[in-house]
């Protein structure tokens, strides 16, 4: 079995007719190997935790079962820590080991968490940040900050602008968040690399799921909608089976085009640096996860050409650099994406590549949704249905409509067709649906665990586990 991410790509088509410019789609894709729990990297996990007013009850008992939860599956070579917060913030205990023994402790004082008051929520995210950046050199490879929160930011810093500029330099804030003050300086030079992730949690209906869902983008993680308290546990499952997977860090994807050849247009949120000549595209793709995968979707202007070519012509040229966690070195391939240029060539839809279709189906799905909740969000639902629903007769129309993704594709959009039916069906739940599962096309991750689409087998186990678990009782 493999240990490295593989590279390819494909085109939409074999061939193109040679006397005449045609526009290409292509896929570049990166897929994860399996996770094997033997190899797994070592991860630095803080864990922040809303303990404001409105989550007293059974959400509380539920996020302290799961955190315990969480306790048991780290390993001694694995660190945790705890903020919480309501209108301070608290460490409850900084990163350390998972021995028996500060197991004992960490569970000890998880099960000492009260309700508070009001939800200092920018505060708590800061001193997690923070928590990971102190870690000096003795740091595990993997690192991550988990926020939970079921309501809206109301004490420290409270707009999501503010926020995601706060967190570009933590530790320069984090005097600000606590006092309530407003970042004033943009000059971020001297900021360290935040060498982790940040993943947000909103339960319910009344967390602003913009704000998770910028701060998740920020620190390069995923929000995760919990829509009912009873899925606490299984969405902390999925987001730990995920870290517990990590098998490429520091993914940088390069695409060069060939002679001619030139970029017409990137689908997709990743983050890229694209050449003034349209010749050069760099990618940077963060980290993956058992059995993930990548897929770069690009629109390619293919040159005409005087006579048909004996040769293939060269579409592009792309290679990706990554460091290997299971097994600690950097890894590297290349690959050329090639097409032939006949005197006439079939390009008919029943001739299209499925693994393009499929992804181009994907990204036509996450630009409809962002699309739509941003017309919702200014009021405009029948433009935002309309939206989604012309999204959804191009995938009922293509060639990979049949196939099982396709079908969860246009089941995902019927259940926000469903949360736009009306203002308060949108508040309720649709809003913060729509923000899910954008992000989630887009980025290829799971973030909700009704949803199949994006899941690992590693995910999947560590959500029945959580299930089953039960905390030890008392001795």
């Amino acid at each position: 079995m493999s240990d490295q991410v593989s590279l390819s790509c494909s085109s939409e088509f074999v061939a193109y007719a040679c006397g005449q410019a045609h526009v290409g789609w292509s896929v570049v894709s990166l897929k994860a190997p399996l996770y094997e729990p033997s190899t797994r990297a070592a991860v630095d996990v803080v864990a922040v935790i809303d303990k404001s007013g409105s989550m007293a009850g059974e959400k509380l008992t539920l996020v302290k079962k799961t955190l315990e939860f969480v306790i048991s599956q780290l390993k001694e070579c694995d660190r945790l820590g705890l903020v919480t917060y309501d209108t301070g913030v608290y460490l409850d205990f900084g990163l350390m080991k998972m021995t028996s023994k500060n197991k004992e402790r960490a569970t000890h004082i998880v099960k000492q968490i009260q309700d508070g008051s009001s939800t200092n929520l920018s505060g708590g995210l800061i001193k997690g940040m923070v928590e990971i950046l102190d870690r000096g050199k003795d740091k595990n490879p993997v690192a991550s900050v988990l926020l939970l929160t079921d309501g809206q930011a109301n004490e420290g810093i409270t707009r999501k602008e503010d926020i995601v500029k706060a967190m570009r330099n933590p530790k320069k804030f984090f005097q600000q968040a606590e006092e309530s003050q407003l970042p004033e300086d943009d000059d971020d030079s001297d900021a360290p690399p935040f060498e982790g992730s940040v993943y947000t949690f909103g339960f319910g209906s009344d967390h602003d799921a913009a704000m998770l869902k910028a701060i998740s983008d920020a620190g390069h993680g995923v929000y995760y909608f919990v829509d009912s308290v009873d899925k606490i546990p299984e969405s902390f499952a999925d987001c730990l089976g995920g870290l517990l997977s990590v098998v490429g860090q520091n993914i940088a994807l390069t695409v060069e085009m060939g002679p001619k050849c030139t970029i017409k247009k990137i689908h997709g949120r990743q983050s890229r640096k694209l050449a003034e000549d349209k010749k050069k595209c760099e990618f940077q793709l963060g980290d993956m996860q058992s059995e993930e995968q990548r897929d770069l979707v690009i629109e390619v202007n293919l040159p005409s050409l005087p006579s048909p070519s004996k040769e293939p012509q060269a579409v592009l040229t792309t290679s990706v650099t990554y460091f290997n966690v299971i097994t600690s070195i950097m890894d590297a391939a290349t690959v050329q994406l090639i097409v032939d240029r006949p005197e006439a060539a079939s390009n008919e839809p029943c001739d299209a590549n499925v693994d393009v279709d499929r992804q181009r189906n994907r990204i036509t799905v996450a630009a409809a949704l962002e699309t739509a909740t941003s017309l919702a969000d200014a009021g405009n639902f029948d433009a935002a249905r309309k939206a989604v629903s012309d999204s959804r007769t191009i995938v009922e129309k293509s060639k990979t409509a049949s196939e099982d993704f396709c079908k969860a594709l246009m089941k995902d959009m019927q259940n926000c067709l469903d949360g736009l039916s009306s203002h308060s069906t949108y508040n309720a739940f649709g809003q913060q649906q729509m923000y899910n599962r954008a992000q989630s096309h887009n980025i290829q991750r799971s973030n909700f665990v009704a949803s199949p689409m994006y899941g690992s087998s590693s995910k999947a186990a560590m959500q029945m586990q959580a299930k089953a678990f039960k905390p030890p009782s008392k001795k």
